[in-house]
């Protein structure tokens, strides 16, 4: 049975089972998303994948330390790193991981692209164009 990603809690509504919360901790999530928002970097409107995208990416991905299934067990997060990924909405490359709630590693998307990823022609979407430089902001 599916459980709250927050409280871990089984879901049974179709609703809150689809949004992976129940619906108090979907506000409380809902309502930090939009706090969190002002600290991760510049926003701007683009067409860069969304976290969702990058969660797609994997499969079945387990944490590098204790081998729980991050899907189930884990958390996502970003910040602000030039060796990052584009993410929608964010100006700036963001370098995204996964917490996992079992044992509070941080799992690098990079390295769980590498070992989980599932099989694909390119992961050319996933860097951004050589031209395009990170402008420091000193």
């Amino acid at each position: 049975m599916p459980s709250c990603q927050r409280c871990r809690k089984p879901l049974e509504n179709p609703k809150s089972i689809e949004r992976g919360y129940g619906p108090i901790c979907y506000s409380k999530v809902k309502k930090d998303w939009k706090e969190e928002v002002l600290d991760k970097g510049e926003q701007e409107d683009n067409d860069y994948p969304t976290l969702t995208d990058y969660l797609m990416k994997l499969d079945n991905p387990k944490c590098m330390n204790c081998k729980a299934d991050l899907m189930r067990y884990g958390d996502i997060d970003h910040y602000l790193h030039e060796g990052g990924h584009p993410l929608k909405n964010y100006k700036d490359p963001q370098w995204i991981f996964l917490i996992c709630s079992k044992c509070h590693y941080d799992n690098a998307l990079k390295k769980l692209l590498h070992f989980y990823g599932k099989k694909q022609k390119s992961l050319e979407l996933y860097t951004l164009p050589k031209d395009e430089k990170i402008e420091s902001k000193t």
